[in-house]
C-alpha cells in the first residue's frame, strides 16, 4: 500500500483512499514558525500578502540571520533550514551568504 499523507499517527491510503490510524509518526516534520509565517501570508514584512498565504519562495526566518523559511505548494507548508556556520541568509540574491555582504543597515551585517 502507498500512503499518500501522513499526518501525525493518521495515514491516508493512495490506493484505496482509506484513512487509518498507524504507529508511524512524520520523522520531517515541518518547522512550526515556518508554517506559520507561510500561512500568514508572511504576516509582518515586505512580503506582506493580506489575500492569504505567502508565495512560494525564499524568506528570511523570524529574528534568525542564520536560517531562511522556504513556502511552497501556494504557502500551504514552509520548512526552515540553516546557513552554514558563518553565514547568514541574505534576501536579495536568497543566499547564505558572510554578513559583510549585507547592506550595512541590516540587522545581521557585521563587518
Amino acid at each position: 500500500m502507498k500512503v499518500l499523507a501522513l499526518c501525525g499517527t493518521v495515514a491516508l491510503s493512495q490506493t484505496t483512499g482509506e484513512v487509518f490510524e498507524t504507529t508511524t509518526v512524520n520523522p520531517f516534520p515541518h518547522d512550526p514558525v515556518a508554517m506559520q509565517f507561510c500561512e500568514s501570508g508572511c504576516a509582518g514584512t515586505d512580503y506582506e500578502d493580506p489575500a492569504g498565504h505567502c508565495f512560494d519562495g525564499f524568506y528570511p526566518y523570524p529574528d534568525e540571520c542564520s536560517k531562511y523559511i522556504v513556502c511552497w505548494d501556494g504557502g500551504l507548508f514552509g520548512d526552515a533550514f540553516d546557513c552554514a556556520g558563518g553565514l547568514v541568509w541574505n534576501q536579495r540574491y536568497f543566499i547564505c551568504d558572510w554578513p559583510y555582504n549585507l547592506s550595512e543597515d541590516h540587522p545581521c551585517y557585521s563587518s
